[in-house]
C-alpha cells in the first residue's frame, strides 16, 4: 500500500503541519493559505511557493474529471455526445430542413409551370390550383377555350411566355380577360 503524502506549510507564523492532500487542497480552496505562503513534503528538505501547489492539485482534478468522462463514455458511448458533433448534427439537421423545403417549393413550381398555359374549356381541367381562364372574343363574347393560370403578385410569378395582367373576373367558370387594367384579381396571362 502506498504510503500517504504528508504536508507542511510555512507563512508569516512559521510551519505547520503535517496535512494530508485533501486537507491541503480544501485549505487552498478556502483561501486559508495566502499566495506568500510555502509548503513542502515530508521527504522534500525545500520550501516551494503555495501556488505550484495549487497548479498540480488543478491539473490531478482536470486529469481525474477527464478519466471519469472516459469511463462514461466506456460503459454507456451512445449516451454521451462531444459538445462539437452535436454542433454539426444541428447543422446537419437545418441544412437536410432547408433543402427538403426547397426542393418541396421547386416540385411545386415545376408542376404549376406545367400547368401554366395548358389548353382548357372548364376549371376541372386544370390542376394543382390553377383556373382556366377564358378570353372574350372582339364582339365580347366568351371564347370556348382558355387556358390554365394561376394568380400573381408580378410577371416573375409568371412563367417565361406569360406576363402578369388583371382579371376581368375571378369565379365558379374561370378567369377571363377584357383587356381593363385594374377591374380584379391578377393572373398570368399568354403575352399578347
Amino acid at each position: 500500500m502506498a504510503r500517504k503524502i504528508q504536508y507542511y506549510t510555512r507563512g508569516k507564523s512559521g510551519p505547520k503541519g503535517p496535512y494530508s492532500a485533501r486537507e491541503m487542497k480544501e485549505s487552498i480552496e478556502g483561501g486559508a493559505l495566502s499566495a506568500g505562503a510555502e509548503y513542502r513534503t515530508g521527504a522534500d528538505e525545500e520550501w516551494q511557493p503555495i501556488g505550484r501547489l495549487k497548479e498540480q492539485l488543478a491539473r490531478e482534478e482536470a486529469a481525474k474529471g477527464a478519466r471519469k468522462r472516459a469511463e462514461r463514455i466506456e460503459r454507456a458511448p451512445d449516451l454521451v455526445v462531444p459538445p462539437r458533433a452535436r454542433i454539426r448534427e444541428a447543422v446537419g439537421i437545418v441544412m437536410l430542413m432547408a433543402l427538403s423545403t426547397g426542393g418541396v417549393l421547386w416540385l411545386r413550381r415545376a408542376e404549376r409551370d406545367k400547368e401554366m398555359g395548358k389548353p382548357c374549356r372548364i376549371p376541372e381541367e386544370c390542376h394543382h390550383g390553377a383556373a382556366c381562364m377564358l378570353s372574350m372574343g372582339p364582339d365580347r363574347t366568351l371564347q370556348p377555350e382558355g387556358f390554365c393560370t394561376f394568380s400573381c403578385s408580378d410577371s416573375s410569378d409568371c412563367k417565361g411566355s406569360m406576363v402578369c395582367g388583371e382579371s376581368f373576373e375571378v369565379g365558379p367558370q374561370g378567369a377571363r380577360w377584357d383587356g381593363m387594367m385594374g377591374k380584379s384579381g391578377r393572373v398570368c396571362q399568354k403575352r399578347r
